[in-house]
């Protein structure tokens, strides 16, 4: 049962990348895209192939996650991370991508708002999974996501601008 837990722990942490990486090529595309003010349908495509990453990222995430709770249930001996804060705070996080997709796609927040909460998340399950000796809290997790957030807007916020007025 070690065996399976591990296995399902390395998928998830693999899950967690292919979401990272997907989230970050579509956004250095959609910033490349952008940058002249208009997207063309070749940028369209481009962009809506990373899409897979995101959504077998999520998939990968979320089923590992649920096999992981059931596989340390099964086996009360084993090391029980389902229950560490790092565990739920990365689900919280997963929430929050899934969340923010759907916000945009319903257009009821800004593309800069949603993909920089969706980037963060990505990243900070992606740290979370990578780090598992990190000893924080929920609420600290929760509140460095939210600083993660709120820079990595602030930082894809000033490259559109950048990229905006160079080609102006």
């Amino acid at each position: 049962m070690e065996t399976l837990i591990a296995i399902l722990s390395l998928v998830h942490t693999l899950g967690a990348a292919i979401g990272a990486a997907g989230i970050t090529f579509a956004e250095v595309l959609y910033l490349k895209a952008s940058a002249d003010g208009r997207i063309d349908d070749r940028e369209r495509d481009y962009i809506r192939t990373t899409f897979w990453a995101l959504k077998w990222g999520m998939a990968t995430v979320l089923v590992s996650a649920i096999a992981l709770i059931i596989a340390q249930y099964q086996d009360s001996a084993a090391m029980q991370a389902v229950v560490t804060p790092a565990f739920w705070a990365s689900l919280t996080l997963a929430l929050v991508v899934l969340l923010s997709g759907y916000e945009l796609a319903m257009k009821r927040i800004p593309w800069l708002v949603a993909t920089s909460f969706g980037f963060a998340a990505w990243w900070m399950i992606l740290i979370l999974d990578a780090w598992k000796g990190l000893d924080a809290g929920y609420l600290g997790l929760l509140f460095f996501y939210l600083l993660f957030a709120f820079l990595s807007m602030g930082a894809w916020g000033y490259a559109r601008l950048f990229l905006t007025k160079s080609n102006s």
